[in-house]
């Protein structure tokens, strides 16, 4: 990035799509501060040389949205990534993947600031968008579905979210069976939960909902913890690949 800059400008469209990517590898480190340092001023930029429409301009304000969720500054992510979808819908078209990823964000705010029927309605549609587009077993897809459930479940409608479960479970594996909880690991077909207990289900009244696997696994009390390794040794490898492809970045 600091070639291009001393090369070009800073300013230059390469340079600033450098500076994009860093943003992002900045977020995938955890170092979410910086990361939004650095789109921010991306943000800035491309919206002075490209115009507030132009797709890296979307996208740039997109980044910046997922950063500000990543700290927990959720009232400005839902500001930022409802602006942005609105952009998004105008210059991709509703239906394009880049607009999708900004809707199914939009809806992750609003779940986090317990804004569950409008986040419900905004997944709903996003899953129906990426099922026409994308198909059924899209990683993206299974991922709108897996939010649109957490929804329903935070709403207490159960019967209608084990549907989506089973669906993401049976496709994507343990992973995503142990962010659902018991009603996950029922989906998946994992019965060997009588032989955990006590420790089992002591462990799983401690956890809230969202936590992933490895969280469970550390704290499974001794006895336990042979016949879990076992099962996640067995099982889990499932979930990866989808997980893996389901590490979207957009273009710059």
């Amino acid at each position: 990035m600091k070639a291009r800059e001393e090369a070009l400008s800073a300013e230059h469209r390469s340079t600033l799509r450098s500076a994009y990517k860093v943003g992002i590898c900045l977020m995938l480190l955890g170092r979410y501060q910086e990361a939004e340092a650095l789109q921010r001023q991306t943000l800035e930029a491309r919206t002075r040389v490209l115009g507030p429409d132009h797709r890296s301009t979307v996208n740039s304000a997109c980044e910046l949205g997922i950063c500000l969720r990543f700290l927990d500054r959720y009232k400005e992510a839902e500001a930022l990534q409802r602006q942005t979808l609105e952009a998004m819908t105008r210059v991709l078209g509703p239906d394009h993947r880049t607009t999708l990823i900004s809707a199914s964000e939009l809806g992750l705010c609003l779940r986090f600031l317990d804004r569950h029927k409008e986040a419900e309605a905004l997944q709903r549609q996003t899953l129906e968008a990426r099922t026409r587009v994308l198909g059924p077993d899209d990683p993206l897809t299974l991922l709108s579905a897996e939010q649109l459930a957490l929804c329903l479940l935070q709403l207490d409608r159960s019967e209608e979210a084990m549907p989506l479960i089973r669906r993401v479970v049976q496709r994507t594996g343990f992973d995503s069976a142990a962010r659902f909880g018991r009603r996950g690991l029922a989906a998946w077909g994992l019965d060997r939960a009588s032989i955990l207990s006590p420790a089992f289900a002591v462990t799983w009244r401690t956890l809230r909902p969202g936590r992933c696997w490895p969280n469970l696994i550390t704290q499974v009390p001794g006895a336990a913890r042979p016949l879990l390794d076992e099962e996640v040794g067995s099982r889990s490898g499932r979930g990866e690949a989808a997980k893996r492809a389901g590490r979207r970045r957009m273009p710059g």
